[in-house]
């Protein structure tokens, strides 16, 4: 009973210290190799998971204190056409068409040749107006920067 007590204690043991082979690479100054860990790149974003080509309207603030009608239309060939409206003034029309391209995040547009910085973040049905840093604009008019895509008709 005390023999096969102190043969497992001495397996156990040894089973501890890494058995003998791994013990004899390492004293030969082969280690083995640390396994690399593959790098999981998150693939989910707007400009590959949602459907944004279509068309946006929303109400937005203007800078003089009155709002802006904004009609947003994005297509698949990575065009554009913008049009504002600012009830009430005269002249208060402009319309643009251009290119528009994604930042590196694959979540961010920029409208090119739009004044301003015509940078939208891109949500399910929803264009997000951001500021001229591209950060989102928090304030008591938060909700008024968001265009809602148009359904088919």
């Amino acid at each position: 009973m005390k023999l096969a007590l102190l043969v497992l204690t001495g397996i156990s043991f040894y089973g501890c210290q890494g058995g003998g082979e791994q013990d004899r690479g390492e004293e030969a100054g082969e280690r083995e190799r640390p396994q690399m860990e593959e790098e999981v790149i998150d693939m989910h974003t707007a400009k590959i998971a949602l459907d944004y080509v279509g068309v946006y309207k929303g109400v937005l603030p203007a800078e003089s204190g009155m709002e802006a009608e904004v009609t947003i239309e994005l297509k698949d060939d990575g065009t554009y056409f913008y049009s504002v409206n600012y009830p009430g003034r005269e002249n208060g029309s402009v319309e643009t068409r251009g290119d528009y391209v994604w930042d590196d995040s694959g979540m961010v547009i920029e409208l090119k040749s739009v004044d301003g910085t015509g940078l939208y973040f891109v949500a399910e049905n929803l264009l997000v107006k951001l500021d001229e840093n591209g950060d989102r604009v928090f304030s008591e008019l938060s909700d008024n920067y968001v265009l809602e895509k148009q359904r088919d008709e």
